[in-house]
């Protein structure tokens, strides 16, 4: 199994909540989710867990998550320089309000801006935001990533 294909598998064990299932479910809308039916499988629940690092379990991350299983699923990745190069295009949120509730999802994410400001010095505060949150976003992705291979490892070790 390569890559892409795993990527595919694992991403079918997750589940997108719209408007309309979140109300009937008395959950919030537009966030992922792991199915109920896989909530104790230990692969995706271990990858989850993994590329949460050190945040408590949040939506950001998950939709990270599922984003990250997407474009290497998408992008049909068979190496790991494929997969580094689909990870490379990952995008921050394109609006100014998505990335300010993110940034105020979780104190730490000032971090994030630490970083950015001390090795780039963006011109200006949307900047900043955007490379910020693109550098979670790809963090969590190299996270699957690793995942990913140490799961495919483990299967052809079998």
């Amino acid at each position: 199994m390569n890559i892409a294909q795993k990527a595919g598998q694992l991403y079918e064990k997750m589940e997108y909540i719209s408007e309309n299932e979140a109300e009937k479910r008395n959950l919030r809308a537009d966030i992922y989710i792991i199915k109920p039916r896989y909530q104790h499988h230990g692969d995706i629940n271990n990858l989850a867990r993994e590329a949460h690092g050190d945040l408590f379990p949040n939506d950001y991350t998950y939709r990270f998550i599922a984003d990250a299983l997407s474009t290497l699923h998408d992008s049909d990745v068979e190496t790991i320089d494929e997969a580094q190069e689909a990870i490379a295009q990952i995008e921050p949120d394109p609006y100014t309000s998505d990335l300010t509730a993110w940034l105020a999802s979780d104190v730490r994410r000032v971090y994030y801006l630490d970083d950015i400001i001390g090795e780039y010095s963006p011109d200006d505060g949307f900047t900043l935001l955007a490379m910020a949150q693109q550098q979670e976003r790809q963090e969590v992705a190299n996270s699957v990533l690793h995942s990913i291979l140490k799961l495919i490892e483990e299967e052809e070790g079998e």
